[in-house]
């Protein structure tokens, strides 16, 4: 009987212990746990995401150090369709980096895409494009320092 309580109290400290933990790391992604005030702009650029996939406020602008991960936020709150929106991440000469494409249903609020690590991108002048249902709608441009 002993023998059971103990397999049975070692399988309970087992089962609580399994869950997967995460370090933080200058190179992980900047994927906030807290949600702070994201940005009001349709199309946000910056470094910090919120799990919502808004854009963090503080972390939006145009200069950007070479490394890091930097996201586009879409707000699609008011599409009343499906859309596809893709995102081409380019370089100062106009190649596609990255390309994400994303099938948005209705009724999500904000979609977010990465550019994934930018250490081996040029330094300049680069541009996200978003094409929204086969129809380009703006460019962000910003720069790798």
């Amino acid at each position: 009987m002993k023998l059971w309580c103990a397999i049975a109290v070692l399988v309970t400290l087992l089962t609580g212990c399994t869950g997967e933990r995460r370090e933080e790391t200058p190179d992980a992604p900047a994927l906030s746990s807290e949600a702070t005030d994201p940005s009001s702009e349709t199309f946000a650029l910056g470094n910090h995401i919120n799990p919502d996939g808004t854009l963090q406020a503080e972390s939006a602008g145009e200069e950007f150090r070479r490394g890091g991960e930097l996201y586009v936020s879409v707000n699609v709150t008011g599409a009343t369709a499906q859309q596809e929106i893709e995102v081409e991440w380019r370089d100062p000469r106009d190649r596609v980096i990255k390309r994400e494409i994303q099938e948005v249903v209705r009724g999500k609020k904000h979609v977010a895409f990465s550019s994934g690590d930018t250490g081996k991108w040029a330094s300049g002048e680069h541009r996200a494009v978003i094409v929204m249902n086969g129809r380009r709608v703006i460019e962000k441009p910003f720069v790798i320092l």
